[in-house]
């Protein structure tokens, strides 16, 4: 041998046996099973949320008069088609300002908007529909306008994170104390940042959409109504 280095046959047992103890743990890495995943604490429970709720407040448009069921009513159609859940307090009769007998609402209470919203504030509603005001067209205007504006402020302060949506009065032919009304319920929604959508300007109704009673709407004046809102609130 020369020099003292290490033989060619020496060097070549190396290499054999670090080729073996690659092999081995080549297959021993493929024989262990993948680490588990994290697992949940115990007791947790991953739920779906709850759909939005949808609070409705009106005349008897709203609480569906004329529609053939409660699902043709314009709040339903409306509720259905944005995914919420829908609390109805509509009462036939009553407005901002107007209030409603008990045998004309069929309800046992039938105060004015301002006061059937706080149903809606104890219900937590995430959205709040005010809609109407045709039954305050005979009433003196400003007390109206000072009624309107006193109701959205009441959402607002009653559901400082709610949505808010004002749809306003509707008539075939609107006076021009429905149109005060609705002129002062754009007004509002603009003070407290809801959206407003308006019937009269285009006007919705037609002749056709009236129901029996030459009052309310037929299923054809609630999908009218419906299609303005979510096209209106969108």
């Amino acid at each position: 041998m020369t020099g003292g280095g290490r033989s060619p046959r020496w060097r070549g047992a190396v290499v054999v046996v670090l080729a073996v103890i690659a092999a081995v743990m080549a297959v021993a890495a493929l024989r262990t099973p993948p680490a588990p995943p994290p697992m949940a604490s115990a007791g947790t429970v991953v739920a779906d949320a709850e759909p939005p709720l949808a609070a409705f407040i009106g005349d008897s448009y709203a609480a569906g008069t004329g529609a053939t069921s409660i699902k043709r009513r314009w709040t339903t159609l409306v509720a259905a088609d944005q995914g919420w859940r829908e609390l109805n307090l509509a009462r036939q009769g009553t407005g901002y300002l107007a209030t409603a007998s008990v045998d004309e609402c069929g309800q046992p209470t039938c105060p004015n908007y301002e006061v059937m919203l706080r149903d809606a504030v104890r219900a937590r509603a995430a959205v709040v529909v005010v809609s109407g005001g045709q039954d305050d067209g005979p009433r003196d205007p400003a007390r109206v306008a000072r009624a309107v504006q006193a109701t959205y402020e009441a959402v607002r302060v009653g559901l400082p994170d709610a949505e808010i949506i004002a749809v306003g009065p509707s008539a075939i032919e609107p006076s021009s104390r429905i149109r005060a009304v609705d002129d002062a319920v754009r007004e509002a929604a603009a003070d407290v940042d809801a959206t407003y959508v308006s019937l009269l300007r285009p006007t919705v109704i037609k002749p056709a959409m009236v129901a029996e009673d030459e009052v309310n709407v037929n299923n054809a004046g609630h999908a009218a109504i419906a299609r303005r809102v979510i096209e209106g609130s969108s």
